[in-house]
């Protein structure tokens, strides 16, 4: 049976450019940028930073006590993470006008008032590679996999599925409601009837603020999706992950001349793809861009810790 992957990133990116779906996605296997866009490595980086201090809070043991107890060793690790990092030239955390820098954000606000588990959360699991694969006929199989950032019991034992956000300003309930992503993590884990009770994402503002307060800095915002909401994020995955799929099996030729360009300020700001697309609307020629600036992406496999059918 072929397993065909799609991804959350992948139908988003789709629905929000399919010229960017292209080339992300089709053209010469997928291409990526040499350089990732800046806003997105700092992303990367708090992700990394946060993964090591759950991580340690998580090893020491089951208990909100053990957890809490790690607090000092799991920031000490936190630390030690970053850096490394910056040595290393990994990341350069330099302050830019109207930014906070990642230290700040995450050493001198979330951390020392983190939250979760010195509140009497207890995590469960960080970073869960999940794999839900759906049966489409045609000895077709489907794929969504998904990295959920963490996993935790609340005070009042429901279990919340957390994903972290680095974010200019913080999402609203108005943005909650139609935010898909939350809702088909859900999804995809009541189906393997994992017990998913609600999400959250845990934000940290990266615009910077005088005199800051941590209620400036981090936010934590819940996500109770009804059932229908979940129902009709999913159902759309579906339909789109079938669009990409019989898109792929058309050749990249014919992938392309379908691959139409949304051609608004808000898709075609901060793209990766912006130049060589722009380059080939007035006839340019992008095969030394292609070769200098973006490679192909690596095509293996998804390693799921867990397997939902």
């Amino acid at each position: 049976m072929t397993l065909q992957k799609v991804s959350h990133s992948e139908a988003e990116s789709f629905l929000s450019c399919r010229r960017k779906h292209f080339y992300g996605y089709i053209k010469n296997g997928g291409l990526k940028p040499n350089v990732s866009a800046a806003a997105l490595s700092a992303g990367s980086f708090v992700h990394e930073c946060l993964e090591t201090y759950y991580n340690v809070c998580l090893a020491a043991g089951d208990t909100n006590r053990k957890q809490r107890g790690a607090h000092k060793e799991a920031v000490a690790a936190a630390r030690a993470h970053y850096d490394a990092q910056i040595k290393k030239g990994e990341f350069t955390d330099e302050p830019r006008s109207g930014y906070r820098t990642i230290e700040e954000a995450l050493f001198t606000h979330y951390f020392p008032n983190e939250s979760l588990v010195r509140a009497g959360w207890i995590i469960q699991a960080v970073e869960l590679k999940v794999s839900l694969e759906i049966d489409l006929g045609d000895d077709m199989e489907y794929q969504y996999p998904f990295v959920v950032d963490l996993i935790a019991l609340d005070p009042d034992g429901k279990t919340v599925v957390i994903d972290h956000k680095f974010v200019y300003d913080f999402y609203s309930g108005e943005d909650v409601e139609l935010l898909s992503q939350l809702p088909k993590y859900l999804g995809a884990l009541r189906a393997g009837e994992f017990p998913a009770d609600y999400a959250a994402y845990n934000m940290i503002r990266k615009r910077s603020k005088k005199d800051a307060k941590i209620e400036d800095v981090v936010k934590f915002l819940p996500s109770r999706p009804t059932t229908h909401q979940v129902q009709d994020v999913m159902g759309e995955q579906i339909a789109v992950a079938a669009d990409v799929i019989g898109i792929r099996a058309a050749g990249e030729e014919a992938a392309e001349q379908m691959a139409y360009r949304s051609a608004g300020t808000i898709t075609c700001r901060g793209c990766d793809f912006r130049d060589i697309c722009t380059s080939e609307r007035v006839g340019g020629d992008i095969s030394a861009a292609l070769a200098i600036d973006f490679t192909v992406k690596s095509d293996k496999p998804f390693e799921a810790d867990l397997i939902i059918n």
